[in-house]
């Protein structure tokens, strides 16, 4: 062969080697450094020994993008099978940000007012005395109440298990009760209002919450693993739920039917899916910027304080100075505690689940993960700057 016809042979070598390493460097900015995966599982190990969790799956997002998963501990105590990134939790209150994300796309939209009384949406939640908007039910400010009081009365409510055939349906619960305050006036947390949001969503779009869901933040977000729980269905990789008994012994959970609760804490995902919805919301693909930050303000209530909760999402365990900067949201539901905490300048995300109920401080099991990652807000201050001044970092 001539050297002419040798030398667009050599340059398409070249390329190829050029475009081999520079994939294999951009893959490389976005993996957890071995060192740093062990001093995460040694925190996660720590805390499993302390609280006694059968096990545990995890996920790091880092630089928007799905760069570890891992497990640690025991799916199924009983069967003895191991717990891995795939394992299927309980979602808790964890849903909660999609639900809210799901509205605030409809506005969006231009297909809801946030500042619109919820009957005009939701005819199953009658008018109160007062008007309660939908940005007061996305803020847990709208006087909704949550289980019933006393604890006997709350624990039923918390361990129902009867079957409701519809989101509307589950309404029967809650509707016809009082408001607890004024709306806009308290922040109370209320697993109940986001049920109404459901409603507002199946209202506005004409389908189920399910369904919803599935079209406008699952599959945009590639999450094949979260689907609502209903106990006769057949889950592969489904955790075991337990919790500790007033002896400290690790027992089974008794047997509750989320059909009461789907849209604030009836779901099933995986720490690898709720990686896949946090790049995803951090991207942009499913806010504008400017919705995205509304939603991770804390709301200011009606005498002027701040609460901790913006629309979704929860700050009260983050340092005052980095309130809407980070934010995150813990589930607690029998059998199960998890978090999902979100590092927006730094598109970087924490999230954890384990398999027993009432696990306390994973918030900042999360937070502690972010800080060895190198998720600070000063970090992620720095990084911005240099991108915005055409550096890399």
């Amino acid at each position: 062969m001539s050297s002419a016809g040798k030398k667009p042979l050599m340059q398409g070598y070249l390329f190829c080697c050029v475009a081999a390493i520079l994939v294999l460097l951009s893959a490389s900015t976005h993996a957890v450094t071995f060192s740093t995966k062990q001093d995460i599982r040694m925190l996660i190990d720590q805390k499993m020994r302390i609280d006694g969790i059968p096990g545990v799956s995890f996920a790091v997002v880092q630089h928007g993008q799905l760069a570890w998963a891992d497990a640690i501990g025991l799916a199924n105590v009983e069967h003895a099978t191991e717990a891995h990134v795939g394992t299927v939790y309980r979602s808790a209150s964890i849903v909660k940000p999609l639900t809210a994300t799901a509205i605030l796309q409809l506005h969006q939209a231009n297909k809801l007012d946030l500042d619109a009384p919820v009957w005009q949406y939701c005819a199953e939640f009658p008018e109160k005395p007062e008007v309660v908007t939908v940005r007061q039910l996305l803020t847990h400010t709208g006087g909704v109440r949550s289980y019933a009081m006393p604890w006997s009365r709350y624990e039923a409510e918390l361990y129902s298990a009867k079957r409701y055939e519809s989101v509307t349906e589950a309404l029967s619960i809650f509707a016809g009760d009082l408001l607890l305050h004024e709306p806009g006036s308290t922040y109370k947390y209320t697993s109940y209002g986001y049920n109404v949001l459901g409603c507002i969503i199946e209202s506005i779009t004409g389908t189920t919450y399910e369904n919803h869901l599935e079209q406008y933040i699952l599959k945009p977000s590639t999450m094949t693993s979260t689907l609502a729980e209903r106990t006769e269905d057949i889950v592969r990789d489904r955790a075991g739920l337990y919790k500790r008994n007033s002896k400290g012994r690790l027992v089974n959970e008794k047997t509750v039917d989320l059909t009461n609760k789907i849209p604030s804490g009836g779901m099933l995902t995986t720490a690898t899916d709720l990686a896949r919805f946090a790049a995803s919301y951090m991207s942009g693909s499913l806010l504008s910027d400017e919705l995205m930050g509304q939603a991770i303000k804390p709301v200011t209530l009606s005498d002027g304080s701040l609460s901790y909760y913006g629309m979704g999402w929860d700050t009260n365990s983050v340092k005052p100075e980095n309130r809407a900067r980070e934010m995150y949201h813990v589930g607690v539901t029998p059998g199960v505690t998890g978090v999902l905490y979100l590092y927006p300048d730094a598109k970087g995300a924490v999230i954890i689940f384990a398999n027993l109920y009432n696990v306390g401080g994973l918030e900042k099991l999360a937070q502690s993960i972010g800080a060895t990652v190198g998720f600070d807000s000063t970090d992620a201050t720095t990084n911005a700057q240099l991108q915005n001044a055409g550096g890399t970092h």
